[in-house]
């Protein structure tokens, strides 16, 4: 939703009258889909709390929507109203990023994808030549691999099934293995001794974290989204996870 509120900003201080119509559009269908959801999950939710704190938390995502929305038709051609619209943008941005944190599913795969990215900053380099290929414990390397794909499954069991605290664990577990497995390519690397196939490797470890990666979001998206079609979301993340 962030992409397409920057778009209409975009559109707004261009004065380009056919993108302002699509993103506004977008941006109303964004807003619909994220009221769905949040219902969604109040509905499933046993506390009260925290379906209070998410209801009072839409509540003022919807005030800034409405808010953002008036600037913006009255920011069109007018440069002072939009560097007014832009700093109202910015609490809405605030606004849906409080409401996500209140949702505890949101919270746990943005976790896992952060400490992921600490993981991978470790392939920037430098890397040590060390001893040849053959002192490497190849046990160690497939027991990580097989550790990261039983990680992958569980995290996408308890995506489907959408039990919270499976899904706080899982993440984590997801992280850590992601952690380990990248842990060992990186010895793995160290230890290669021809600089090409270092490279690939490198390359290899970090598509394994773009994928990775797309997993995480699309489980974050799979994990507020109203279970009407449980086979194509069983499917999608399965498909997300190879």
């Amino acid at each position: 939703m962030n992409t397409i509120i920057s778009q209409l900003i975009n559109a707004v201080n261009q004065n380009d009258e056919k993108t302002l119509e699509n993103c506004v559009h977008d941006v109303l269908q964004a807003l619909r889909k994220l009221i769905v959801c949040t219902r969604h999950i109040i509905a499933a939710s046993n506390d009260p709390q925290i379906q209070k704190n998410i209801i009072e938390r839409l509540h003022d995502v919807l005030q800034h929507f409405t808010h953002f929305l008036c600037e913006a038709k009255k920011s069109i051609g007018t440069a002072n109203e939009q560097n007014k619209l832009s700093h109202i943008a910015h609490n809405l941005f605030s606004a849906l990023n409080s409401c996500t944190l209140k949702i505890a599913s949101q919270r746990y795969l943005n976790e896992a994808i952060k400490q992921m990215s600490e993981y991978i900053y470790t392939l920037a380099g430098p890397f040590d030549r060390k001893l040849p290929l053959a002192s490497i414990d190849s046990d160690e390397i497939n027991r990580s691999a097989a550790m990261f794909n039983q990680a992958t499954h569980d995290l996408v069991i308890s995506t489907h099934t959408g039990g919270t605290q499976d899904l706080a664990q899982t993440s984590a577990h997801f992280s850590r293995a992601f952690g380990e497995f990248i842990g060992n390519g990186i010895d793995y690397v160290n230890h290669q001794q021809e600089d090409e196939k270092r490279s690939r490797l490198i390359i290899s470890l970090k598509n394994v974290h773009t994928s990775s990666n797309q997993l995480l979001e699309r489980a974050k998206s799979m994990s507020v989204e109203p279970i009407t079609k449980e086979n194509d979301i069983k499917y999608q993340l399965a498909d997300a996870a190879r």
